[in-house]
């Protein structure tokens, strides 16, 4: 019930706030990828050191990954631009989400019990934003 109600106000805002919705969106697209890739850049990894996180970092994958993250601030700094931080800043948090979940799926990362009830908090938080009569 609750990601019905997420869900119509998502909708409603894209009418009035079109702009709005594509930059969040975008950002959170460049963001979710760069640390997927950065993630598999960190998978090719032998071991697991500062050293070898250097390497990593001049890596495809690990270059990709950091300039879609960086390049993700520029509509995300758009954005706070023109809207409430106090708005899009809770559901910047879907991102972790997702990457999460991809993760599991895609990585075979593990998912343990406080990682299901954690992203389960943010979706109440995130669905508790809608509630709370905020606006865009």
């Amino acid at each position: 019930m609750q990601f019905t109600v997420l869900a119509a106000s998502i909708k409603r805002g894209v009418g009035e706030h079109g702009t709005a919705i594509r930059l969040f969106s975008s950002a959170i697209g460049l963001l979710i990828a760069g640390q997927l890739c950065y993630r598999k850049a960190l998978l090719t990894a032998s071991q697991h050191s500062l050293n070898s996180l250097w390497q990593v970092s001049q890596s495809f994958w690990g270059i990709l990954g950091i300039g879609l993250i960086l390049l993700s601030l520029i509509p995300w700094l758009a954005l706070l631009a023109r809207r409430q931080l106090s708005f899009f800043y809770p559901l910047w948090s879907i991102a972790t989400i997702i990457v999460v979940l991809i993760n599991w799926w895609w990585f075979g990362g593990g998912m343990s019990w406080q990682t299901l009830a954690g992203i389960g908090l943010v979706f109440v938080g995130v669905s508790l934003l809608f509630r709370g009569g905020h606006s865009i």
